[in-house]
């Protein structure tokens, strides 16, 4: 999982984002505009990490992601002690479908 404190890096950490504010759609709709720009917006290596916390997110409270300017966000979990989350449904369709 993707970590950092104030110590190591020069600036505070950012506040913790809620699913669904409104701070979280803009970020979302300029992602959506980047991507389909062609822009790549994370490295393969961001995107592993991303699967991993998704993989643990009963017991993830709070995920940490990368920003595109490479400072870390961090999202509070929906999903926290659901046992199964939305995101679960979804894996489980593509191995059905053999895309996992």
């Amino acid at each position: 999982m993707l970590e950092a404190t104030e110590e190591e890096s020069d600036q505070p950490l950012t506040p913790l984002l809620d699913y669904g504010c409104s701070q979280w759609r803009a970020s979302s709709r300029h992602a959506a505009d980047l991507y389909d720009s062609g822009v790549k917006l994370w490295k393969k290596e961001d995107l592993v990490d991303i699967e991993n916390q998704l993989a643990q997110s009963i017991v993830t409270e709070i995920f940490t992601v990368r920003r595109f300017d490479g400072s870390i966000i961090r999202i509070k979990n929906p999903m926290f002690g659901v046992q199964r989350p939305i995101w679960y449904y979804a894996s489980i369709e593509k191995k059905k479908k053999g895309l996992l």
